[in-house]
């Protein structure tokens, strides 16, 4: 007597990224100027810690450096490559290539904003007008930011994407997205601070990248669930995805004003 094992083999539909090289010179002229960014932010970093006689801003800042293995995850997830042809490549994952002027990026607009909630935090609670303001701010900025490089191709976004409203530029969820993520990273080490005395506090490296991780995936899965499903196909179903995402975005800085407001005197 014979038994039939019949083996089910999960199929994953992902879309297969388009062909792009890497323009240049834009590349080289992104690398210095992420570079700099970082560098300054970096340095700015620096002075705080000699003010405030404290190691926590410098930590921030490693903290938005180490937030880079986000990206070839939620780019995966979300149908963005940075075009491996001709890329000055800093690691790979997920058959995701990572520029090096995205981990200066990184660096630079994350710790900026981790800087910027810093300086309200040393002087206790953090007024919500202030975080609301800080979003805004960096919404607007990636919006911004993001229309020549996606243009021209420095990075591509592809496949069904929801309010995509210019070829040319990226998609709106995704600067909502973004500045959630940022900004639930420095809620997230700031709800913790209390316990992070000593050498504890280089926990703050870690704790940036999850708290980051949180606030993308938690107000992302409304359009990921949807652009990698059949799902996509349909225009309504598409936008209202994007719609929640950008919902939940706004419900995920809510809660970082929750957190923010609570005291705390360890700074």
């Amino acid at each position: 007597m014979q038994t039939e094992i019949k083996l089910n083999t999960l199929l994953v539909n992902f879309p297969v990224p388009p062909d792009a090289s890497m323009p240049e010179p834009l590349q080289t002229i992104m690398f210095w100027l992420t570079a700099g960014l970082a560098l300054a932010v970096l340095a700015y970093s620096f002075v705080l810690a000699r003010k405030h006689h404290s190691a926590i801003p410098v930590l921030l800042v490693i903290a938005g450096a180490a937030a880079i293995p986000l990206e070839p995850i939620v780019g995966f997830l979300g149908h963005v490559i940075h075009p491996a042809d001709g890329s000055i490549k800093m690691f790979s994952a997920v058959n995701r290539t990572i520029p090096w002027h995205m981990g200066f990026a990184y660096t630079g607009a994350f710790g900026a904003v981790y800087l910027a909630l810093y300086m309200k935090m040393v002087n206790g609670p953090v007024n919500p007008r202030y975080v609301w303001v800080t979003f805004a701010i960096s919404v607007c900025a990636y919006i911004l930011a993001e229309i020549y490089p996606v243009h021209a191709g420095l990075w591509v976004y592809y496949d069904n994407q929801p309010l995509w409203l210019w070829k040319g530029m990226a998609p709106l969820t995704w600067a909502f997205m973004n500045s959630a993520c940022e900004i639930m990273g420095i809620a997230l080490v700031y709800l913790l601070l209390p316990a992070l005395t000593g050498w504890k506090q280089i926990l703050v490296v870690v704790l940036g990248p999850m708290g980051a991780l949180m606030g993308h995936l938690g107000c992302g899965w409304p359009m990921y669930s949807v652009i990698n499903s059949s799902a996509s196909q349909s225009p309504l179903l598409l936008e209202l995805s994007g719609l929640l995402t950008v919902a939940l975005a706004f419900m995920v800085i809510w809660i970082c004003t929750a957190i923010f407001s609570r005291p705390h005197h360890t700074l």
